[in-house]
């Protein structure tokens, strides 16, 4: 129950039809749903953040397996043992042209 105040003229005064406490109420209100809303989205954020560094940490470790895969292939030892497979031969020294 809401009590009412009276006043020194007699008129009943409801506390909260009072401006200044209904604008710090409402004041105190918007500034914690304000606060509500700012901390839900952070952490939302957070949790989209923690995602894409999993899904960043799972990429660098596949691209780090795909350059050793590259490496191994194309190594001095496997290019030459492909080129004799496919029946390639080195060229001669005066075949070479060696551009500047």
């Amino acid at each position: 129950m809401i009590k009412f105040l009276k006043k020194k003229n007699g008129n009943t005064l409801n506390p909260l039809r009072n401006n200044k406490v209904f604008f710090y109420s409402i004041l105190t209100i918007g500034t914690a749903a304000l606060f509500l809303i700012f901390r839900l989205k952070n952490v939302e954020l957070d949790y989209e953040i923690g995602s894409l560094s999993k899904t960043i940490d799972s990429s660098t470790t596949i691209n780090r397996e795909l350059l050793a895969k590259r490496a191994k292939v194309t190594s001095i030892e496997n290019l030459k043992r492909f080129a004799l497979k496919i029946g390639l031969a080195e060229p001669q020294s005066d075949k070479i042209i060696i551009i500047p």
